[in-house]
């Protein structure tokens, strides 16, 4: 790792706290839970869930909407996989969904060495700003819940913004709070394509942190400037105190 510049992006979700790993296990868990409820067995009700989860937030039509709305779109997945199986029990099949939301919110705790990461780069003089996608409530319960707001100079919701990553404005609108310019930042996330590719479009430097350990992303999507297996490594491998000018 480089040293690191004056100026620092960080992504929320997956980079400083564990959300969306464990997604699988979550599903399963309730599947158990509610499967005798539902009239259903567990392996149906557990296939028809993940692949409703999986081609809602990969269907670009509801994933940017889906992600602003947490409790409507659990409702819509468990409802569509409801629908394939033939459930009509409506208003357990809701239950099932808002109790996947908020256990999985109770869930959400900061990953090892980032608040300490944190703590250490504005000791250093490093200006840092978190750019997170997502609905604001949900955002702000987790910045406010874990102290993430005594660390940032700046604070960019996408809820709040009306405008996510990957688009440049967000970017744009992140240097100018920090007086930053792009050569002298770093974008840090878990996301290729809304952290890494977002943050290279407008001359960011993008840093992968590679959470789920997939090693090398594919040849033939966006390639990080740097990889970490977590953002802890951003302090244990560099040595500098930089200062922004």
């Amino acid at each position: 790792m480089h040293d690191l510049p004056p100026f620092l992006l960080f992504d929320l979700d997956d980079t400083l706290v564990v959300f969306s790993s464990g997604r699988g296990d979550l599903w399963e868990e309730l599947s158990h839970r509610f499967a005798p409820r539902l009239a259903l067995e567990v392996p149906p009700l557990l296939a028809a869930l993940r692949a409703a989860a999986d081609d809602f937030w990969h269907d670009p039509a509801t994933q940017d909407s889906g992600r602003l709305e947490l409790v409507r779109s659990r409702r819509i997945i468990v409802d569509r996989a409801l629908d394939t199986l033939g459930s009509r029990r409506v208003a357990v099949g809701q239950e099932m969904a808002d109790t996947f939301t908020w256990t999985r919110e109770q869930r959400v705790a900061p990953l090892p060495g980032a608040l300490e990461t944190l703590t250490t780069l504005r000791a250093r003089g490093h200006r840092l700003g978190l750019v997170t996608n997502g609905s604001g409530p949900f955002q702000r319960r987790k910045i406010e819940r874990f102290g993430f707001a005594q660390y940032f100079d700046d604070i960019r919701v996408e809820g709040e913004q009306g405008l996510g990553k990957p688009h440049a404005p967000v970017f744009e609108s992140a240097l100018s709070a920090l007086g930053a310019r792009p050569q002298e930042t770093w974008m840090i996330g878990d996301n290729l394509v809304a952290d890494i590719a977002g943050a290279q479009a407008v001359g960011i430097r993008g840093v992968w942190v590679d959470i789920r350990g997939q090693g090398a992303p594919p040849a033939d999507g966006p390639q990080p400037d740097a990889i970490l297996e977590s953002v802890a490594d951003l302090v244990s491998t560099a040595s500098s105190d930089r200062r922004p000018r």
